[in-house]
């Protein structure tokens, strides 16, 4: 049905009138007329901003020296910006347009209220891929889960946005929008339980630095063993040593037991996961013609050559008795019926 509360002094309806048209059929077309003027230069700013404004910005960035503009741009959050104005626009201007027709000025008002808040949820939403980006850049933030706390944003950012299309579209306050939530606040925690605990968990994580990307860490009950590759808000995603990923939820490395090798890794310590069988008779000390006719190994040239002069410069400060080769430090061999499987100090 036609906005009954029309206002029958609008400015076109008597040129319209007068050219033999019904005042309800001139009604109608003062509407469409209107919102076509409406929407026409919802459209003029949005060519302007899109043809003229960005490419005026898009300069800018280019001559810029820091990065950090050129990461926004990138990831389009001023694209996003330049689809907002089209939304202000209308609502702004449908009230001085539209101010004829109240029911359709409602309606109008509320379908742009919640496109101005979905385009700037597109704006906050390439905004935080581009903080995640230069987070990750940044060396203070490359071992810390930055990928959970843009994750959390993202998720308070959609719960905003969507209470507040909910209030416009009901016309409410978005506080009793809250309000209803709480009803149903059971059945959120339940569908959510992941994202909750995942939450919980990277906090954990990262203020006892539990887990780092990079951490050597071993879960036997999931049969992972390797780096962490990936901490995310409901993930962390573990590249075993034979290029498997295992994808494990967030909190389970904090109700459940794991073993981090970081502090082996820092000690400058290794540990190698290989059975290597070494008959002790064929171990003994290297002789210098054993040296000699190892030096001729290409991959033991370098090595032998700074072990001879390491250990010759420690055996001369402590002055160590050589016609025993026990006493000082010496180079030893590992060999078998096929030849010299390994040298060491």
């Amino acid at each position: 049905m036609f906005d009954k509360k029309f206002n029958t002094d609008h400015w076109l309806i008597n040129k319209i009138t007068e050219l033999g048209v019904s005042p309800e059929m001139g009604a109608w077309v003062t509407l469409a007329i209107d919102v076509l003027i409406l929407v026409s230069v919802a459209i003029i700013v949005d060519v302007i901003a899109r043809k003229v404004i960005l490419r005026i910005v898009h300069s800018l960035v280019a001559k810029s020296k820091t990065e950090v503009d050129d990461v926004f741009f990138k990831n389009k959050v001023f694209q996003g910006i330049a689809h907002v104005l089209p939304a202000l626009v209308i609502l702004v201007g449908a009230p001085i347009i539209l101010d004829d027709f109240p029911l359709t000025l409602v309606y109008v008002t509320k379908l742009s209220y919640v496109l101005m808040v979905v385009a700037m949820l597109m704006v906050f939403n390439s905004f935080m891929n581009s903080v995640h980006i230069l987070l990750l850049g940044n060396p203070l933030f490359q071992d810390k889960p930055v990928q959970s706390y843009v994750q959390v944003a993202k998720l308070i950012g959609y719960l905003i946005a969507g209470v507040m299309i909910i209030s416009a579209l009901i016309g409410k306050s978005p506080v009793v929008v809250l309000g209803a939530f709480g009803a149903v606040a059971a059945v959120l925690i339940f569908v959510f339980k992941d994202t909750i605990l995942g939450l919980v968990a990277s906090i954990q994580i990262s203020v006892n630095d539990l887990v780092k990307v990079g951490d050597w860490v071993s879960m036997e009950k999931f049969e992972a063993d390797g780096d962490v590759i990936d901490i995310s808000l409901n993930t962390i995603k573990i590249q075993n040593w034979d290029k498997t990923i295992s994808s494990i939820p967030t909190y389970l490395f904090t109700a459940d037991s794991f073993k981090n090798w970081r502090g082996m890794q820092e000690s400058g310590g290794r540990r190698i996961k290989r059975a290597i069988n070494i008959k002790i008779s064929t171990v003994k000390f290297c002789t210098a013609e054993m040296i000699d006719r190892f030096s001729k190994f290409t991959l033991l040239t370098n090595y032998l050559k700074e072990r001879n002069t390491e250990i010759a410069k420690h055996n001369e400060t402590m002055d160590t008795d050589l016609s025993y080769p026990i006493n000082g430090r010496c180079m030893s061999s590992n060999q078998s019926g096929l030849g010299t499987v390994k040298v060491k100090s």
